[in-house]
């Protein structure tokens, strides 16, 4: 029997919704621990999690195993059940008005395929998408569409195929230690001679494929983690920092004012209040 579809918000009391040209965003969280019973959505979704994690499960057998900075898109209809992890999440969602083909036509491809993506860039646009949500004037619906494009125009390149060129089979073993040491003080050089490439070829490929710099790769990465820990443990603000990498505590508050628009303590307080 068909399913009907669903809101994406799926009727969550913690949502913002705005419709601007040629699409509706949506910026949810969603209850730690939640179980969304098997469901589809009349339009194609992009959606980008900022925080927590979460499992999609779709037919035959498909399982997606998402964490902050993934990028699922899901073609209108396709079924999914989605269980959330103890801690919630926060995704942003972007869905195209099908009606209007001539702003669809050059994200067909991705649309209508679907895709996983992993890709700190993009959740940076999506953040700055709910950062204009979270406080409208009349300039939000031109700000937050511009962004939109420029998500859905970075995704579309990142998953697209890329004929003869192919990224180096060392480029995965850097991103991995990156994300296993995050916390640790890395160099381009200390990576480079772990890949066995010169620090300019690999600072040149990592940005090729990942969209960032090393380093703005791996303070997001810390950035990320420190965000976590505001929202999930009573851990200083000071002890974050230090065990994310940072510096200092003021070091963190400038890194995460730049990636999420707040400080630590205004991104605990809204974690709390939510």
């Amino acid at each position: 029997m068909p399913l009907e579809p669903v809101p994406v918000t799926f009727g969550s009391p913690h949502a913002r919704v705005t419709d601007v040209e040629g699409f509706r965003v949506s910026d949810i969280r969603f209850e730690a621990g939640l179980d969304l019973p098997r469901h589809t959505h009349d339009r194609a979704t992009v959606a980008v999690l900022l925080r927590g994690s979460m499992v999609q499960r779709g037919d035959a057998g498909r399982v997606r195993e998402c964490r902050a900075a993934t990028v699922l898109v899901e073609p209108a209809g396709e079924p999914h059940r989605n269980q959330f992890a103890p801690v919630g999440a926060r995704v942003l969602t972007v869905q195209p008005d099908p009606a209007d083909r001539d702003l669809l036509r050059p994200f067909l491809p991705l649309l209508s395929g679907g895709a996983q993506l992993h890709d700190p860039g993009l959740a940076a646009l999506a953040t700055r998408v709910t950062q204009e949500m979270r406080t409208p004037d009349d300039l939000t619906p031109l700000s937050v569409s511009g962004l939109v494009l420029e998500l859905l125009a970075r995704a579309v390149r990142l998953a697209a195929p890329r004929p003869g060129r192919r990224p180096p089979s060392w480029l995965p073993m850097v991103r991995d230690l990156l994300h296993d040491r995050f916390s640790e003080p890395l160099r381009v050089s200390d990576l480079a001679a772990v890949a066995g490439v010169h620090p300019v070829h690999l600072s040149r490929a990592f940005r090729a494929e990942y969209g960032l710099p090393v380093t703005a790769y791996l303070r997001a990465l810390r950035v990320d983690w420190a965000a976590r820990r505001l929202e999930t443990t009573n851990d200083s603000i000071a002890d974050i920092a230090d065990r994310a990498g940072f510096a200092d505590q003021s070091h963190l508050t400038r890194a995460m004012r730049a990636r999420y628009g707040m400080t630590p303590m205004e991104r605990r307080r809204n974690a709390h209040s939510s």
